[in-house]
């Protein structure tokens, strides 16, 4: 998965290490992991200095920013529809993931993908440090 779609100021270099967990046929990111709980063991592979509360604190920010990405989204499909079809979007018009039309112009579809991208990506992001910050709770 392409990471330069995050918010730059909530990047981290521990996003895009890849780390060996079993039942992987291959290294893996946070991204690239199937469910929070591996998520938060390459978050806390990749810097185990973060603290439960460092990681509650990422998950709030990145929530906080997926749920902008995800009303950046909705604007922009609300202005799509406008464009092609001179009303507002309705969810019969939903036809593709992510772009929800083909009907809608390239620079609408690309917009539409890079947000409903960067919401994912900072969901993901948030719900393994929210995992991480339990998990880290247990331990102690």
């Amino acid at each position: 998965m392409n990471t330069a779609i995050l918010n730059p100021k909530l990047d981290h270099p521990a996003y895009h290490q890849s780390i060996q967990l079993p039942k992987y046929n291959g290294k893996v990111t946070v991204f690239q992991a199937t469910c929070s709980t591996d998520g938060a063991k390459v978050l806390r592979h990749a810097n185990p200095d973060w603290t439960e509360a460092d990681h509650l604190t990422l998950a709030s920010l990145h929530a906080t920013e997926s749920a902008k990405q995800l009303m950046r989204y909705n604007v922009l499909l609300e202005a799509a529809a406008q464009e092609t079809y001179g009303r507002p979007f309705r969810a019969t018009d939903y036809r593709i993931s992510a772009i929800a039309s083909e009907e809608f112009s390239e620079e609408k579809k690309a917009e539409l993908r890079k947000a409903a991208h960067a919401r994912t990506h900072h969901d993901v992001v948030a719900r393994a440090h929210l995992t991480a910050a339990r998990r880290r709770k247990r331990m102690q």
